[in-house]
């Protein structure tokens, strides 16, 4: 793809062509994104500070931001538009060691739009994590989907809230929401509110929840096979967190793996 053909103004950037683009240790607080129609865009963001992101996605426009949040305490505040038969996703792996907050709210603004939103966060000591995911599908044939998987340790917390807003002219729209928290200590906390707000029936909307213990007969195979209890725990986070890589490039890929492998500390 191109990387070209970029009209950037301060942190204003216009994608009038297909590109790919990487923003690293985000000296700005703040960007907006319009995609132009017709165009594909892909960009990293690999923030050390608070971000605030505005977004437009024109019509048969497609978006895809994949955040990537390591160490800092930050706050992500995201407000998107998406046009006629456009698409907006966002991906963020959160492994700050510290809280973490996520506000999003996007206009499903034309038919056939899309969004998805999805989480895979880790939390610590005692840390709260805070994801608000907001869809508003503000035209028939509208696709909203949230996926959220986290693993929670010592007294941390992960809260997980997901709404999904269908006014009654918008027929034919589909809202899903799945979460998912593993709690690896009798402290340890999930939540899960998935908010439904429908207004008319010819829709389809779908919530699922599951928070939890590590499951104790996965834990007995692994130690019954000679694995330690520390080697265990990583491998069971592995499961969690490493799908997410696939929204990544080769570098952050590979550090998602060594977070994994060797940074992620139980004690």
């Amino acid at each position: 793809m191109e990387t070209n053909n970029i009209k950037e103004m301060e942190k204003h950037i216009v994608f009038d062509k297909n590109c790919d683009l990487t923003i690293k240790e985000n000296d700005e607080k703040s960007y907006s994104f319009v995609v132009e129609n017709n165009c594909k865009v892909s960009v990293l963001l690999d923030i050390t500070s608070s971000l605030d992101l505005n977004i437009v996605v024109k019509d048969n426009g497609d978006l895809k931001i994949a955040i990537l949040n390591k160490k800092n305490k930050n706050n992500i505040n995201i407000n998107g538009v998406i046009e006629k038969e456009a698409g907006f996703t966002c991906v963020i792996a959160d492994f700050c060691k510290e809280a973490t907050s996520l506000n999003s709210n996007v206009d499903l603004k034309g038919e056939y739009s899309t969004s998805k939103f999805v989480v895979s966060s880790t939390s610590n000591d005692k840390f709260k994590k805070t994801y608000n995911i907001n869809f508003n599908h503000l035209n028939k044939n509208t696709t909203s989907k949230i996926k959220a998987f986290g693993v929670s340790l010592k007294e941390s917390e992960i809260q997980v809230t997901g709404v999904s807003y269908i006014p009654k002219e918008s027929i034919k729209s589909n809202a899903s929401q799945e979460v998912k928290i593993i709690l690896f200590d009798k402290n340890s906390r999930g939540k899960a509110s998935p908010i439904l707000k429908i207004e008319c029936d010819d829709i389809k909307a779908s919530h699922g929840c599951s928070i939890g213990s590590i499951n104790d007969d996965h834990l007995y195979y692994l130690l019954s096979r000679g694995i330690d209890i520390e080697t265990v725990r990583k491998l069971i986070v592995l499961g969690y967190i490493l799908p997410i890589k696939e929204y990544f490039n080769e570098q952050e890929k590979k550090y998602i793996d060594e977070y994994i492998r060797e940074d992620f500390n139980y004690d």
